[in-house]
């Protein structure tokens, strides 16, 4: 699988000594170049350096296996005769929104170059690889996977410089995404419209013919009856 570091920094700083992490073409085991950390004088306890990934597309309930490889510098090398640095792996997993963490993150420690007490785990003759298989949780779809190179908190000096190269997720892969595919548009309310009756269509009303002009009817007013004149009783003679 491949994975998009979107966080490539380091600790550098005037006071307490500088850890760098940087990028060489002078030594690597794949490509033409790895990475190198470099603690110069470093007395400042908890320097962090940190290469983080991106979201990782993932399959349910699948097993991935975390990995980077190292060696130690061979002219500069970083010894357990000293505070000795730490390599971390963190992993965390993430629902779809990729924002709701989901299962149990994963942290293992590996000091550089090892443990006193067993064979150093980075060496300066071969690359050696650390990694980690874990199973992801049953519903998750992303994970992120974040190296550090640290100090502890306790007191003391580290110097040295160690390489590593080839820092991958193997496993089944989940869905792609299409990065150019646009985001699906919310759909707009429908306002709620009462019904309306259908209209009523008018009544035909008949046009009527043109009257024949030999044959209209001239209107006749009605004459008013002559009023009787009052009656005059013959007057008594005397």
């Amino acid at each position: 699988m491949n994975a998009d570091w979107y966080t490539f920094k380091d600790s550098t700083k005037d006071v307490g000594g500088k850890l760098t992490l940087g990028l060489t073409n002078e030594i690597f085991r794949t490509g033409r170049q790895c990475m190198f950390v470099q603690f110069e004088n470093l007395t400042r306890p908890l320097a962090v350096a940190k290469l983080a990934s991106d979201f990782v597309s993932i399959k349910p309930g699948e097993t991935y296996h975390v990995s980077i490889w190292g060696r130690i510098d061979r002219k500069n090398p970083v010894t357990l005769d000293q505070r000795v640095p730490l390599l971390k792996l963190q992993v965390d997993w993430f629902m779809a929104d990729r924002e709701e963490q989901t299962g149990e993150t994963q942290f293992r420690v590996q000091p550089i170059p090892g443990s006193a007490n067993r064979p150093a785990m980075f060496v300066s003759a071969k690359w050696n690889e650390f990694f980690v298989d874990m199973k992801a949780p049953d519903d998750a779809a992303y994970m992120r996977v974040t190296w550090t190179w640290e100090t502890g908190p306790h007191a003391g000096e580290t110097n040295g410089t160690a390489y590593f190269d080839d820092a991958t997720i193997i496993g089944i892969p989940g869905p792609k995404e299409d990065p150019f595919a646009d985001e699906p548009e919310m759909a707009e309310e429908t306002p709620v419209v009462a019904p309306v009756a259908p209209p009523v269509a008018p009544v035909p009303v008949e046009t009527p013919k043109p009257a024949d002009p030999e044959n209209l009817a001239v209107p006749v007013s009605t004459p008013v009856p002559p009023q009787a004149a009052p009656s005059q009783k013959p007057k008594p003679k005397r």
